[in-house]
């Protein structure tokens, strides 16, 4: 794990009325995956996820004495987050038409082009081993921001005090999942039952074997998404 931070703060007096401060911040923790294969069948599964949380925070503020008996304050607050699980090395734009069977065909190729992002190394899942590769749900991108305005005034009457003001706050959260896709592919060793197929005996078959003919017991291909989400509030 790397974790880093910094943060740089300004304050400059103009007058006895006016005071402005200025202050941004930026940090990024790195949470990389162990390498066990070191291919494109690399997987985040097996150890944690190949994960990456870059930010900012800017936040610039204005006291102003109005007079003696009148104080306005006012902030604004950006804040921006991406929470990012990028492919490992070499998945992204594999060669899939070169593993065979399903992926030798135009119509696959265009389709993962058209609505996946690109080709990637296929999720496989042999029951009883390791997977290799990742699926749609284990790659990430999620950015995120959040806007807000603050300001507020403090009024002196006499032996009294009055407070008031407002916040204006704006949210917006998205996921994208265009970092390439491959498909899902499970194998349970269904196909390599024995003595014969299609009279299976109780435990045998084996899931790499399954593998090694090219007979998947199940898969699946899904289109890459894009959502969006923004929020707005006034009090």
């Amino acid at each position: 794990m790397d974790w880093r931070r910094w943060d740089v703060k300004a304050d400059y007096q103009m007058n006895q009325g006016h005071k402005f401060m200025g202050r941004y911040s930026a940090s990024l923790l790195l949470l990389p995956a162990v390498r066990v294969y070191n291919t494109p069948g690399e997987t985040t599964r097996l150890s944690n996820r190949n994960d990456q949380q870059p930010g900012r925070h800017a936040v610039p503020s204005w006291p102003w004495t109005a007079s003696p008996t009148l104080m306005v304050t006012q902030a604004f607050n950006h804040t921006w987050f991406r929470d990012y699980t990028p492919r490992v090395n070499g998945q992204q734009g594999f060669d899939v038409a070169s593993l065979g069977g399903p992926f030798n065909k135009p119509e696959a190729i265009s389709f993962l082009n058209e609505w996946g992002g690109g080709a990637a190394f296929p999720s496989v899942s042999p029951s009883g081993y390791g997977p290799l590769s990742d699926n749609i749900s284990n790659i990430i991108d999620e950015p995120a921001a959040n806007y807000s305005y603050q300001v507020g005034f403090i009024k002196s009457l006499a032996s009294r005090t009055l407070n008031f003001g407002g916040n204006a706050n704006r949210r917006e959260m998205n996921r994208r999942a265009f970092g390439g896709l491959g498909g899902a592919l499970d194998f349970n060793g269904r196909f390599t039952q024995g003595p014969d197929p299609l009279l299976p005996s109780a435990n045998t078959g084996n899931s790499i074997a399954d593998l090694m003919v090219g007979l998947p017991g199940g898969g699946s291909m899904a289109a890459g998404f894009t959502t969006a989400t923004i929020n707005s509030l006034i009090p």
